[in-house]
């Protein structure tokens, strides 16, 4: 093909895209390669990119086979489905912004370990949505996520386990017989209950 040829083709080529009719949003983005099950479904399946056992009730936080952003300027939110909760595994409810970026994750757990869950099972469900809220600040989230754009925070916990407010009592029967064992004081928030008060225990 001639120089001029190949101008006249780029030339119509242009003008017509010109012609077409425009797009509000040409963004794409994960939900283009998502498929809902039915024409009527509000959203589409998340798949596990991974396999893996859950051995306790504890969250686990699973990587999926879906990576941001949503496109289209959408946000989504991130809902188990009815069928995988109906076999005892449950999702967390999560929330992705359009300015998401990375890896989109599940968190999951269930009350009857061990469960297996194999890669490709899908767990969860994308319900997509156009947020409305003002933006007030140029902070784009990026492959941050899980509360990235706030403060960081250390949140602590105390294990009672290994230092219960414990004392050991006794307790005595008119006949003579007792029993003595470790019971757990109830502190109360300035207060201590106690059967000591009424004469029934001795405490030790």
């Amino acid at each position: 093909m001639l120089e001029s040829e190949k101008a006249t083709v780029m030339a119509a080529a242009v003008g017509a895209a010109r012609e077409s009719p425009t797009r509000d949003d040409t963004n794409t983005g994960c939900l283009d390669c998502c498929k809902a099950a039915t024409s009527g479904s509000a959203g589409v399946d998340l798949a596990t990119a991974v396999d893996i056992t859950l051995i306790t009730s504890e969250i686990q936080l699973i990587d999926s086979n879906q990576k941001g952003p949503l496109g289209h300027g959408l946000s989504a939110l991130l809902l188990g489905r009815s069928s995988v909760s109906w076999k005892g595994i449950f999702i967390v409810p999560g929330l992705f912004d359009a300015d998401y970026c990375g890896v989109i994750k599940i968190m999951v757990y269930t009350l009857t370990p061990p469960v297996t869950i194999p890669v490709q099972s899908k767990i969860a469900q994308l319900v997509p949505f156009r947020a409305c809220v003002p933006r007030t600040r140029a902070v784009e989230r990026g492959h941050g996520g899980f509360g990235s754009t706030g403060q960081p925070q250390v949140l602590l916990t105390v294990d009672i386990a290994r230092g219960k407010p414990e004392e050991r009592i006794t307790m005595a029967h008119p006949s003579g017989q007792s029993l003595t064992m470790s019971m757990l004081m109830d502190t109360g928030a300035d207060s201590l209950s106690s059967l000591q008060a009424d004469g029934l225990v001795s405490g030790r």
